[in-house]
């Protein structure tokens, strides 16, 4: 089974809810969080384009992360995977 677990080392917000996302195996790609929305629950500030704008890389666990009143950080599999346009992985 391939790894889904990169390091995210460059991300660049874009328009309509989408970021520009970099990692450690010299892949990239678009990961799209339109289909959210409505954010629902601790994601519901990134509702706020200034706020889902404010993305930057977690220093400790490089992944995304949105400072706000409670931390949001993004789990690595789900975003290489929609960055890289490629199935999630079936966890058992």
């Amino acid at each position: 089974m391939p790894s889904y677990l990169h390091n995210v080392i460059q991300v660049k917000p874009l328009s309509n809810y989408c970021l520009w996302v970099s990692f450690d195996d010299g892949t990239s790609g678009e990961a799209d969080f339109s289909e959210w929305k409505p954010f629902p629950g601790v994601l519901a500030p990134l509702a706020q384009p200034e706020v889902f704008s404010q993305v930057s890389i977690h220093p400790e666990h490089t992944t995304l992360m949105w400072p706000t009143s409670d931390p949001i950080d993004i789990d690595p599999a789900w975003l290489y995977c929609r960055a890289n346009k490629l199935p999630l992985p079936q966890w058992t």
